[in-house]
Parts: structure tokens; sequence; C-alpha cells
């Protein structure tokens, strides 16, 4: 299941946001002891992100093709950006 979720972040989700006007960054990751993946996108501001998602921000975007590759119902959580620092970019291998 992971290699098909990584697969589409990396042929379709990626790809989508790189498109998005206010999309600062994306990120895609694995919990290393639990079968469990996370998606956290960065933008501009909240104007931005509401742009993209249209009326309902504070609820997960998932597109029909994903669902299959999800385990459970997902979850969105919010913050705002108080700092941050990037020393590497990480590769898509």
């Amino acid at each position: 299941m992971l290699k098909a979720w990584r697969s589409f972040i990396l042929k379709r989700r990626f790809p989508y946001l790189k498109k998005q006007k206010g999309c600062i960054y994306a990120f895609a990751g694995k919990n290393t002891e639990k079968d469990e993946v996370v998606m956290v996108t960065v933008w501009e501001n909240l104007d931005a992100l509401k742009r993209f998602t249209g009326p309902e921000w504070d609820k997960p975007k998932v597109v029909p093709e994903e669902a299959p590759l999800l385990r459970g119902e997902p979850s969105l959580m919010n913050f705002e950006l108080v700092s941050s620092i990037t020393k590497k970019l990480i590769s898509e291998s």
C-alpha cells in the first residue's frame, strides 16, 4: 500500500501542488514505527490555502483515486508557521 501511495504522491499530488499559486512547500512522509503516512503543505497565507481548497479549507482534500490508498479516515490539522529553517531538499527517490 505504501508503494502505491508514494507513487501517487510523486506522479499526481506533487505535480498538482506545484501548479497551485501560494503553495510554498509540500512534504510526504511515513511513520517509521506504524503503517501511517503524512502529507504536509505550507502556504503563503491562509487566503492562498482557501483559494486552493474552497470553503472547506478545514477538511482533508482526498481525490477519488487516492481514497483506496488510505486506511481509515484522513485527518487534517492547520497550523500557523512560527519559524522555519531549510538546510537541504530531500530527493524524490
